[in-house]
């Protein structure tokens, strides 16, 4: 029994040792009663700098933006990154950069970047780089070989080169230009100003870069010299009395009958086709967003520039005829006069009303002073002015659209019917619709109110319609001495070196 109970005691005492040692935290384990040791199984994480794809200009100098390194263990790994693979900017072509890390355990990651050498090479659709002196702005039309896989951000600045001053003679409306991804065109604005100094022919150098190593110059010729009239290719068009507009780059014109689109960069015919509906003779024409909008008989037409489909889209409740004089000021269409039934005769109106191309909503504006149909009209700021036109009594005025004002402006005894005129600045210009070799223009200064002749060696048209572009003034119309529709374009521009 007394050993029993001495085998009893040492067991005993035993187990007390190891309850002892599990409660004090020795060797066995932790308070969690967890006594293995965890293996690192968790790999680095890399992060590149910069894109995952990049294009690369050739023959550009590519720097490598690199990348970090970081592990739930060691820290920061960025110092122990390698990178495999090199890029050559000298050969077009898909090159890729592999960067690796491993932490102490031995754990590895991996990342690639794509790299991708194009050739890069930029050329402008039109390559007559010279705008004349006047007030408007322009776009050019940029075109690239090549697409990228991300948006590319063109950066524009004017060169110290240039002769022509910046804010004085143009402002660069665009510094910044997106070419979306996957996409290989783009748009560069200038705005021109316009001053009574004759300078003759400057220049303004402009330099893209698009921080992958691309880099061009553009070179634009800036120019106040006068220009006699020059005649272009002839429409592919018959137009007996055409309303024209121009979008971008190019001429819309139409008639009764046909709608055309005219490359004014390339001087030709795009593309002519027969209307779907019987546009009236004595109608006018205006751009909007864009578009080509005709004015008819009391009802507004749209073309699309592109397909030259015409589209019905609103009827005025007041209904004109022989309406020959629209404007477009904001979002608004400003119509004037026209020729109302009255007997066999008829009379021309004073009305003015309006459409807004947001709500579709017509308005009536306080009427004209003179009845008047035919006339010509130039919009300057706030105010629309309208000159002469069947009825007119050679008279001239003014519309003040904030105050809904009209005001007579002195008036010329030449002013007559189906005159068309073009803003330049402060100046509007008067071409007169004549029969004679004689081309007879006049200048109106809105701001002194004073005209003044210009004798251009061309000759006159009848029945014809005119727009600014590049700052010279083009006129479509009908031939001199001729009562048949004809397909004449030409061109001219009055500088500050013209002497009255």
């Amino acid at each position: 029994m007394k050993g029993n109970l001495c085998w009893s005691y040492l067991r005993f005492a035993v187990l007390a040792a190891a309850v002892s040692l599990s409660g004090c935290g020795g060797s066995g384990s932790d308070s969690t009663g967890d006594n293995t040791n965890v293996a690192d199984s968790i790999a680095p994480v890399i992060t590149l700098i910069g894109s995952a794809s990049l294009p690369v200009t050739l023959g550009s100098d590519y720097v490598d933006q690199g990348a970090s390194a970081q592990d739930d263990v060691d820290g920061n790994l960025t110092s122990a990154i390698t990178v495999s693979g090199e890029v050559d900017t000298s050969q077009e072509g898909r090159y890729e950069l592999v960067y690796k890390v491993s932490d102490s355990a031995g754990n590895q990651a991996s990342v690639s970047r794509i790299i991708t050498v194009l050739s890069s090479i930029m050329v402008l659709r039109d390559k007559d780089l010279t705008l004349y002196e006047s007030y408007y702005t322009h776009s050019y039309e940029l075109n690239f070989d090549d697409t990228y896989e991300l948006d590319r951000v063109l950066s524009i600045s004017v060169s110290g080169l240039s002769t022509a001053q910046e804010t004085e003679d143009f402002n660069l409306v665009d510094s910044e230009i997106t070419v979306p991804a996957g996409e290989n065109t783009a748009y560069l604005s200038l705005e021109i100003l316009d001053d009574d100094d004759y300078e003759g022919e400057e220049s303004i150098v402009l330099e893209i870069t698009d921080g992958y190593g691309f880099y061009k110059e553009i070179f634009v010729t800036l120019d106040d010299t006068t220009q006699q009239p020059v005649a272009h290719m002839g429409l592919a068009g018959d137009y007996f009395n055409p309303v024209a507009t121009v979008v971008g780059d190019y001429m819309i014109v139409s008639d009764a009958g046909d709608v055309e689109k005219y490359d004014l960069v390339s001087d030709q015919t795009i593309e002519k086709v027969d209307s779907d509906y019987s546009l009236s003779g004595y109608a006018d024409a205006a751009s909007y967003n864009g578009q080509h909008y005709v004015f008819s008989e009391g009802v507004l037409y749209e073309i699309d520039v592109n397909t030259l489909s015409i589209e019905k889209i609103s009827e005025s409740p007041w209904y004109l005829e022989w309406t020959s004089e629209i404007q477009v000021v904001g979002d608004e269409l400003f119509v004037f006069g026209g020729h109302v039934e009255v007997d066999q005769f008829g009379e021309a109106s004073t009305t003015t009303v309006t459409y807004n191309f947001l709500n579709g909503v017509w308005s009536r504006k306080q009427g004209m002073n003179q009845q008047r149909y035919g006339g010509a009209s130039a919009v300057v700021d706030d105010s629309i002015y309208v000159f002469g036109g069947n009825y007119s009594s050679d008279t001239a005025e003014v519309y003040d659209i904030s105050a809904n004002e009209w005001s007579f402006i002195s008036s010329l005894n030449s002013l007559g019917s189906f005159d068309t005129a073009v803003r330049s600045g402060k100046y509007i210009y008067l071409i007169i619709s004549q029969e004679t070799r004689t081309l007879q223009i006049h200048r109106y200064d809105t701001e002194s109110d004073v005209y003044q002749d210009v004798l251009m060696i061309g000759d006159s048209q009848k029945y014809q319609d005119s727009f600014m572009y590049k700052g010279k003034v083009y006129v479509v119309g009908n031939d001199y001495y001729s009562l048949f529709a004809a397909n004449t374009l030409s061109s001219l521009y009055i500088g500050d070196d013209y002497v009255y």
